[in-house]
Formats: structure tokens, sequence, C-alpha cells
């Protein structure tokens, strides 16, 4: 007798092997699964086949990377990409580029602008006042438009006093193009002053250049150097330069005069152009007689070191470098005028004309000279351009923004974070904790987090220049033999940033031997120590870091690894002191606490993790709460209690918080538990979340991320690469695990994972993933964006069937082309950013006009498509004759529904050809246009030709879901169908926005649900489209002991599957 079950919940998720036989709990069982790869559980029930990721980019120079997130709020998010003592930024989805930050030029002028203006507004933001009869002048200029004219008698510019005037002990370049009219007398070309006491300026003073730096009236810098090379009427180059404590003058690249000064003093009032100017107009005045153009401040580079080609180019007002040669060389050789590059940064080029076979491709700088370099791919490969087309203008070049750090590539996964608002500390047990601050997408610092009253550094007050050398750090604490790092000396600083072996200490001092060796370190011949310096124990730095009750806490040290640290109290105008750690006995004053052991067991820190009642730490021996005694009381310098609540280890990775409970990795590296309140005990406990999955993450847990959404996901890495994900409802208890997820490609393993807020939809999903291409190990960043609703049905009601129908289709199938399924995925859209004209709604030679140059004569061939924006629209024409970069003739193949003009990105040009496909070299990959499948091709040259063309197409590796039922327990007349023979006759499947799904209980003999291929892309009203609906499937099978149903999704479209309803005989035998 056939009877059937409906098998509507899948939010047990994948269930062990061990629970086969466990029907005595039918809800968990029903709602559980065998398999669950590429589709997650929903938290309301149904399994959704997983989207495909985007590629971004490779990780820096092809190397090993771990993602951490970064959020100021949903609009503000970026993913830390760290790899060997580099990091880079992302967001959004792509990669964060120099050209997004603040100019390299803090004060840049071109003076370009109309004949006699006497307002200007500096490249750099500045106000640029002029003063006297300051003007621009068209008659002369060294690039642009025009120049500053200044008649020697009254005339000067000048733009607002600015910290970046201030230049203090670091590098700096002022430049600029000047063309005398008269080289009589002293002239000054710039400078900032406060009085006749305290100034500094730059002066020509008829036979030659000078530069005087006073403070208090002081002379604290004095350069003069005759100069007989400088003549009126001749555009001559200007630059001033300070490398380290090293100042030149240079004219037209050669280096003029030299000397040395340690700080440039800090002047408060503007600085002025063209004159020698105090905080007014008062005192001597030294007017500039001629033309200044394109004036530049850099703080902070050095921009040039030795003699130089003087720019040939006006500097670019943004961070793109313009382009201005490339030679047919092996390796061509780009010129960039101070393109401050450095070997090994990564830039994008584009826009070149003639040599376009460098353009839009990211390449690896070779350093020649400070104009000049040459170029490498990823692997290092030279670029050869001597079969290239000959360069002939432009072209631009954006390098990827990117910092320095310390971190060694096989430190990264023990970084801990804690973040409040664009500040970050960094904690690792091997480094000195460091402070991460944002004040823009590129522009970043980081520094050594330095701390008033450090618990984990020791003062130095002196170091002898001796052999061997010794160093005076009061109460120090070291022992013999102890290596120690030292950091922050002024003067001695060779000492600085090296390890050392502790030997013959005393109370306040110790002798420096080398760490290897252990030989005397001779300091004799050192710089003579100055002031300031710290030294630490190396590998004996909190590993854990948190912020809790306004306060900023350490813990997990070697020599007190089960001690915390906190920093002072907020200040009563709720300013935090998280600098501070001078312990005392106020409320107010920073901690120090060490745990006592409560199992017997080392209970070093491992992690901290705040919770609405207390501060959770994490040891390796259990799980403490901190507090000021009660869950209501705050952690105080003159209160402090730690209890244990829980005995199950911890591993070092941060924990993961969700509404209030945490996500922590148990020692031991397979389980992860959740740690939250407890109604039974009333209070704060552990419970294992692999139970009943206790073997999905065997190969250990690495890496903890959050996915927020209608569906919150933590996604985890494990050491062996795999990416499992666990769906979690905490106030449901809900918790489905899902995977191992096979990510698209061979060899695949995950690295890392980060999730990403957006202001309006579920949080996206970062990954680094290594895959074999092409015969080569490949490390991607790729990219999982939230997908915006699909529409439905229902909401297209007007009472006429047919005209709804077609409406809902339309949108439908326009939504559709923008569902990825395929991973390390390119998208091509071709929605067009020009307005475009239709001659008539039907017929032939039909003209369409583009509101401006758009059309080629290679467009002969391709479509225009209309976008279907409300569902009421229509149209398709097929090119057949072009006219004019704005006209083409066409024969209109589905009529358009006006001849209105179509708005910019509302209509497409369809494409055969995709290129840009380099990362997938040699690949087999899958294609999606728009919305079907596309079928599979091999990547040649970066580029693939399609059978079929396309207004949206998607390329990328092909990726297989699969759901496995647990084995099914259904039709038995007496007591359970386990192990009974039994068929399955029909399939009943509910289904959402589903395509080409393959179904049936024999993994190797399945059926298919219909779908599209590319050559149906057009024909809305017939084409299969992505169903919503309860399919009865007649299902021919065989008869067995054991019946699973397998749902497979291979094919590049999504699926959900909402229920499974089994039609099954069952016998007795």
């Amino acid at each position: 007798m056939e009877v059937n079950a409906s098998l509507v919940n899948f939010a047990a998720g994948v269930l062990s092997k061990k629970f086969l036989g466990r029907i005595d709990l039918p809800n968990f069982y029903k709602a559980g699964l065998l398999t669950c790869r590429n589709f997650f559980p929903q938290a309301q029930g149904p399994a959704e086949f997983r989207q495909g990721a985007g590629y971004v980019h490779h990780t820096r120079l092809n190397r090993d990377a771990m993602l951490f997130p970064f959020v100021f709020n949903d609009e503000q998010a970026y993913a830390l990409e760290f790899t060997d003592k580099k990091l880079r930024f992302l967001s959004d989805g792509g990669l964060i580029f120099e050209s997004t930050g603040a100019i390299s030029h803090q004060l840049l002028i071109h003076f370009d602008g109309a004949d006699g203006a006497t307002a200007y507004t500096a490249e750099s933001g500045q106000t640029v006042t002029f003063g006297g009869t300051a003007q621009l002048d068209t008659a002369q200029t060294k690039f642009g438009a025009s120049s500053l004219l200044l008649d020697g008698n009254s005339d000067y510019v000048t733009v607002p006093d600015n910290a970046n005037w201030n230049f203090g002990s670091g590098d700096f370049t002022v430049d600029c193009w000047v063309r005398f009219n008269s080289i009589a007398g002293t002239q000054t070309i710039c400078g900032q002053g406060i009085d006749g006491n305290s100034y500094w300026k730059l002066t020509w003073n008829a036979t030659k250049w000078q530069l005087y730096v006073y403070s208090g009236g002081v002379l604290q810098v004095g350069l003069d150097i005759a100069d007989a090379g400088v003549a009126i009427n001749t555009w001559f180059h200007i630059a001033l330069v300070r490398s380290g404590g090293t100042i030149t003058l240079y004219r037209d690249g050669t280096a003029l005069t030299t000397g040395s000064y340690s700080s440039w003093p800090e002047y408060t009032s503007p600085f002025c152009i063209g004159a020698e100017m105090y905080a007014g107009p008062g005192g001597r005045a030294d007017w500039f007689n001629g033309w200044i153009d394109e004036f530049s401040v850099r703080k902070g580079e050095a921009v040039w070191t030795a003699n130089f080609t003087p720019p040939t180019a006006a500097y670019s007002s943004t961070n793109l470098k313009a382009i201005t040669a490339i030679t047919q060389a092996d390796p061509g050789v780009i010129t960039i005028t101070a393109h401050g590059y450095s070997t090994g940064d990564e830039i994008y080029i584009e826009n070149i004309e003639g040599m376009t076979e460098l353009n839009n491709k990211f390449y690896l700088v070779v350093k020649i000279g400070a104009d000049t370099f040459s170029l490498t791919d990823v692997d290092g490969n030279a670029i050869d351009t001597t079969a290239y087309t000959a360069y002939t203008a432009g072209g631009t070049a954006d390098k990827i923004y990117e910092i320095d750090t310390p971190y060694l590539e096989a430190d990264l996964k023990q970084l801990q974070f804690a973040q409040k608002a664009d500040v970050m500390y960094i904690a690792h047990p091997d480094y000195e904790s460091r402070k991460l601050i944002r004040s823009g997408d590129a522009s970043w610092a980081l520094s050594v987090y330095t701390r008033t009253d450090d618990p984990f550094t020791k003062a130095i007050t002196g170091i002898t220049a001796a052999n061997p050398g010794v160093v005076t750090a009061t109460a120090h604490g070291f022992s013999d033999g102890d290596i120690v790092e030292i950091w922050g000396v002024v003067g001695m600083t060779e000492v600085n940033g090296n390890s050392y072996k502790v030997a013959n200490k005393a109370a306040n001092t110790f002798e420096l031997t080398d760490p290897t060796t252990g030989a005397n370190v001779d300091t004799s011949g050192y710089t003579a120590y100055s002031s300031a310096g710290k030294a630490f124990k190396e590998s004996n730095m909190p590993g854990a870091v948190a912020f809790y009750g306004g306060r900023l806490f350490f813990g997990g040290t070697a020599d007190e690894p089960e001690s915390f640290w906190g920093s002072k109290a907020p200040t009563n105008a709720g300013v935090g002191q998280y600098d501070v750690f001078t312990v005392g006995g106020s409320a107010d004053d920073g901690i120090t606490f060490p745990i006592s052991s409560q199992n017997n067991t080392a209970d070093k820190i491992q992690w901290f993790g705040g919770t609405n009642k207390f501060l959770g730490i994490g040891t390796y021996g259990g799980v403490y709460k901190a507090n000021g005694g009660s869950d209501t009381t705050p952690i105080a310098g003159d209160a402090i209690a730690v209890q244990a609540l829980e005995f199950i280890g911890c591993k070092a990775v941060s924990p993961i918080r969700l509404g209030s409970s945490l996500f922590y990795i148990q020692r031991g590296d397979l389980i992860l538990n959740r740690f939250s309140y407890s109604l039974l005990a009333d209070d704060f406990s552990t419970s294992s979340l692999n139970i009943f999955s206790d073997e999905i993450t065997a190969g250990g847990l690495k890496q903890l991320t959050v996915q927020q959404g209608t569906t919150d996901i933590i996604w985890v890495v494990t050491d062996t690469g795999k990416l499992l994900g666990l769906t979690v409802k905490t106030d449901e208890e809900i918790s489905a695990w899902h995977g191992p997820h096979a990510i698209g490609g061979s060899d695949v393993k995950v690295l890392s994972v980060c999730g990403e807020p957006q202001t309006d939809n579920k949080d996206s999903l970062w990954l680094v993933v290594e895959r074999t291409i092409n015969g080569v190990t490949r490390r991607y960043i790729e990219y999982i964006e939230a997908e915006d609703a699909l529409p439905e049905q229902e909401d297209y009601y007007t009472g006429v069937l047919a005209t709804d129908t077609l409406q809902y289709r339309k949108l439908l199938y326009e939504a559709s082309k923008s569902l990825i399924r395929v991973d390390s995925a390119l998208t091509l859209n071709q929605a067009q950013t020009v307005a475009l004209t239709p001659g008539a709604v039907t017929g032939t030679g039909i003209a369409f006009t583009a509101a401006s140059d758009l059309f080629a004569a290679t467009d002969v061939g391709r479509y225009i498509v209309r976008k279907y924006v409300t569902g009421e629209e229509s149209g398709k024409a097929l090119i057949t004759a072009y006219v004019s970069a704005t006209e083409v003739t066409c024969t209109i193949t589905e009529d358009f529904d006006s001849v209105a003009t179509i708005g910019l990105g509302n209509w497409f040009l369809t494409a055969t050809e995709i290129t840009g496909l380099e990362h997938l070299e040699g690949e087999t990959v899958r294609v999606q246009i728009d919305g079907a499948d596309g079928g599979e091709y091999t990547v040649a040259s970066g580029a693939i030709t399609l059978a079929d063309p396309g207004t949206v197409v998607h390329v990328g590796l092909s990726y297989t879901g699969r759901i496995t039922s647990m084995p099914l327990d259904i039709g038995a007349l007496v007591g359970t169908a386990q192990a009974k023979v039994m068929t399955v006759n029909r399939l009943g499947l509910l289904i959402r926005n589903t395509m080409g799904t393959k179904y049936g209980t024999d993994l190797y003999d399945l059926d298919q649900i219909p779908w599209r291929d590319s050559d149906e892309t057009f024909a809305i009203a017939t084409s299969e489209l992505l169903r919503t609906s309860a399919e009865l499937l007649n299902l021919p099978d065989g008869y067995d002991r054991r019946k699973f149903i397998h749902i497979v999704q291979d094919a590049p479209f999504p699926c959900t599957i909402q229920g499974i309803v089994p039609y099954v005989d069952t016998t007795n035998e």
C-alpha cells in the first residue's frame, strides 16, 4: 500500500552517521540530513543552494592570507587581508586603491584657470588666497592652461596653516617650477613664519639660492649656494627634500647643496608662496618677480634622494599616476614622474593608447628610478613589451593600497582584535600589541600600542656604548638567558627591533649578548644613547584582547598565563582611558588580576568575550566570568570577582557573539560550543553544538565568522581547508550544520572567511580560496554578495491572467540574470550608460541613435535589448549596419513598446566575446547567459567566445550541491520501516525559484526538472524560468531495505527545496 510522509523542515542540518537508526527522535530525525553540501538549511526550514563566489583578486603575491572584519557601521565595513608583513583592505566586493584616498600631495596647486583670475582652490582642497595683484596668467605656463604671475613688489598667495606644514623630524618634499622676470635682489619662493625671529624661507638672492630656518631668533639651518645657471624667461624646477636628517636643494634635478637638521620647527601661520610672510603682510617682504607653476608639498615622503629628471607633466590631482612613456623592450620600462612606487607594489594599468596590450591588468612593480619602473606578473615573470604595439599617449596606474605590519605569515591565525569606532587593538603572543587607526578608505595607520604604566614592557633609561652594551631598566625582572626585544630607543637606534639574550643581570641592569651564539654585543661603535626605549621578553605578550565596561583588557602572557590587565575606567565625561594602565586603589584605576585555577589545570587565558552581564574569559581549562562582585556591578579598580562557570577548555580563537550567546571552539579543535544563559542552571553554561553532528568537524576548527541576516550562519574554516556552516537561531534553539561545502575548482582549500555587513541586506561573505589553476597553485580573494529578493507573481495582480503572467515573467527573467551560481566568477553586464532613441517600434532599416559616441563598426551582428524595469517594456533589435559612433541601423526582431528615448542603464548591447579571464587560464568554465545555462568553455589567452549572445554573463567554475535525506522510515504496517523492503513510486517536491534540479533514490540514476538553455534567452513567453511550485514526479524505482532521497543541483541555477514528500510502498519483509 502506498503511503507518504512530509519532510518539510531541514533545520536539524547534517547528522552524524551514528544517528542513521535514531527514529526514536522523530522530529529531529525527519529534520536531519545525511548530506548537505553547497546547500544550507534556512532557520525557517527550507534548504537553499548556495550562491556563487565572485572573483576579486589574487592574494598579495599569491601568498596565504587571513581575513578579519573591521566594522565601523554597515556603510563603513571592511575585510582586512593580512599576508606576510602586509595588510590590504577590502570593501563592498573590491580592493581599496590609493586613488580612493587623499592624494599623496598634502598641497598641490596647478594654478590652472582663466587669465587674470584671483581666486583658486588647490587640487588638494585648500583655499588659495591671492594678495596684492597676484593673478593667473595664460601667457606663461609650464603645464596646463596658466601659471601664477607675481609682480615683484606686492604679490603673494597663501594657504591656511595646517599640521601638514609641520614637518617635524620626518621626510618631506617641496617642489615647484619657477620662471624669473628678473633675477635681481632677494626673491622668496615659499616659506612660513610667526615673526622676524621664527620663520623659514627658500629664496633666490641675485646670484645664489638660500634656505634659512630660524627659531626664537636662532639660525637652525643656513644654506647658500651660488648658481650661475639661473636666467630670466626660463622655467626651472626647484625641489627642497629632506631624507632622514639630510636636507638637499635640487635645481632641474641636480643637487646643489646639502645640510643637516633633525627637527623642523612648528610655525602657526599661513603657508606663503611668493613672499616672505609672517602671520600677516608686515615686515620684510622679498617679493618674487615672475611666474610659479605646479607647486607641491609632500609630507612624510622624500621623493628624490639622488639626481633625477624633472617632471615632464603636471602632477595628477588624483592618486592615479599618469603614464608618459613606455619602451618596447624586455622588460618594458614605464615612465611616471615621481611615481613613488617601491619594488613589489601592485598596480592596475588602464587607458593606454597604442600599447593597449597592457590595459586593464594588474602588475607588480620593479623600481628602476624615481620616475621609471618595469613590470612583472604575480609570479615574478618580467613583462616583455618588445612585440607590443608602440606606446602613443595616455594611461594611468593605480596602486592597491596596503600598509606594512610586523606579522609573519605563520603567525596570522593567532591574531585577536578589539575594536571601538575607528580604532582597533591587535594582540598576538609573539608581538607587541598594535593599534590600527582608520581615517579614510585609503588612510590607515598601524603603530605600536604604547601605554602609561605598560605592564608588558620595561622602560629603558640608559644603554652604555661598551663591549658588551649594558642596559638600564629599573626592576626589569628578566633572568639570564631570557630573549628580549628592544624598541623605541632614541640615539642608539642601532638596537631597535633586534633580539638579545640577557646576561649578567642585576636588579636594574643587564648585558646584551647574541641570542644565537651568546657572544657579547659590542655597542661601543653605536650612536650614543639619548633617551627612551623599552625592552620586553620575547613571546611574552598578551594573546587575548577585548573591550568591556569602558575598559580595554589584555591577558594570556607566557609568564603570567592566568592573569589579565584592564585599563582605567572612562572619565566622568565618558572619555575612554584605554592607554592608561596605572593600577591603584580607586574604582576607576587600572586592574591586574590573576585567576585562581579551580580545576587543577593550567588556565591560560585564550580569549575574552563580553556578555550583557559580565566579561567572559575563555581559558585552556574552562570559562570564567569576571564582574565587580555581582552581574549588576561593573569591574572596578577596587572591586573585581572571578568565578569559574564551565570546565570545558577553549582554543585561542576569538569567539563569535550572536544575541546574548558566545560561540567558541573547544580545546582540541573538534567541537563548537555555545555559551549562553541556562534557565535550568539560572546562570550561563556551555552546550556542545556537535552532539548530533560530531563527525562534520573532523580536521580541526581554525576560524569563525558570522553572516547575519534572516538566517544567521556561523561559517567555520577547518585546518584542512574545508568550509562548514552552522545555521543558528538562538531564540529558537536552531543549530543546523551544513557542509563541507565544495567550492568550484580543483584541489580546493578554503583558507579564511570573513563576513561584511550590508546596509539593506544580509551580510556578504569574503573567502580566501586556494585551488589549482592551469597546473599552478593559486590563492584568490572571492566574495559572495547578498542577493536581492526575486519578484513574486502575486505582487502583479490586475485580474487579467495573461497580462499579469507576462509582466511577472519579464521581471523574474530580468532579476534572474544577476544570480551567480558559479565560483571565482567574473560578470559582464552590458547595460549601457548612454541614452538611446529607437527610430520606430517595428520594422527593418530602423535607425537607433545614441546620445553620445558609443557604436563601432564591429557592432554589426550584435543585439540591442530593452531592459525590463516595470515589466511593461519590450524591444529587441539586430544591428545590421554601422552609420556613425552615435547611429546604427537595425532590424527589429521584437517590437519596442515606444519610440521614446531609453534612459541610461535601461538597455543592453549584447556580447559574445568575454575577456579578462586570466585568473582562470586553461580551465574549463561554466557560463550563465541571462539566467540560462550557457554551457562550458575553455579559457585561452584570458578569453572565451560564446555561441549565444548575452546581456549579463557570469563566467566561473562550476560546483555541485547535494542533499541526502536520512533513511526513510515510512509505511510500515507494524513497527518501523527500517530494514524492511520498500520502493518509492512518486516524489513530491516543494520548490521555490528553482530550475534544473535532479532528484531520485539512486545517486547515479537521477531524473531532472526542465531548465533553460541559452538559445532560449529571449523567448520570455515560452522559455523555462525559475519555478515556484509543488511538483509530483513519477519515480521509476526498485526495492531495497534502505531508501534515501537525493537532491542534486549541478546546473548553474538557484534551487530552494521547501519540502520532500516520498510516496512509498513498504512490505513487511
